[in-house]
């Protein structure tokens, strides 16, 4: 089955939000490249009024460094990945994770 064409006054919107919600995340690099994709003359005239001069700022005076996601050795193989990930690429193991944290700071006994 395949999903419907998303209309220009569907993107907007989801992109204006993306863009945000990046930006409030400390995502700043992928905030840019989401506002520059907003400043394509297709998107720009349907921009919200109060969010434009915002996006408009990133796209002309880009901060591009992005914090980078802390990472933890896997209580399996010790492969270092992202502290939110649940799966390991490294021994495909799926890590076990404490509900309160939502972090995987469990180690394992050594046998």
């Amino acid at each position: 089955m395949a999903l419907p064409a998303l209309s220009v006054a569907d993107i907007v919107p989801i992109l204006t939000s993306t863009v945000i919600e990046c930006h409030r995340a400390g995502l700043r690099n992928s905030a840019f490249s989401f506002a520059a994709m907003l400043m394509r003359p297709e998107y720009r005239n349907k921009i919200d009024a109060k969010y434009k001069k915002k996006i408009e700022g990133m796209v002309r005076r880009p901060y591009t460094t992005e914090t980078e996601e802390t990472t933890t050795p896997c209580p399996f193989c010790q492969f270092l990945l992202p502290e939110c990930e649940l799966l390991c690429p490294g021994c495909k193991n799926n890590i076990p994770y404490c509900i309160a944290t939502v972090s995987f700071s469990v180690t394992l006994p050594a046998t």
